[in-house]
């Protein structure tokens, strides 16, 4: 797989997540082992989502 096809899976799996109120970084890891990224850096890279992306906005 590509890396625009990981994106577009992290970007639907992103959408559902917030639609139902979920944060969605668990299926982010389960996206990046699959495209073949170590278990390790895949779970850092779904913390990094958890607390950069999907924290509130206090704007």
């Amino acid at each position: 797989m590509s890396i625009w096809i990981l994106a577009l899976i992290i970007l639907t799996i992103a959408r559902y997540m917030t639609m139902t109120g979920h944060g969605g970084e668990n299926f982010f890891v389960i996206a990046l082992v699959l495209q073949g990224i170590y278990m390790h850096t895949a779970a850092a890279t779904g913390q990094f989502f958890k607390t950069e992306f999907l924290k509130p906005c206090f704007c």
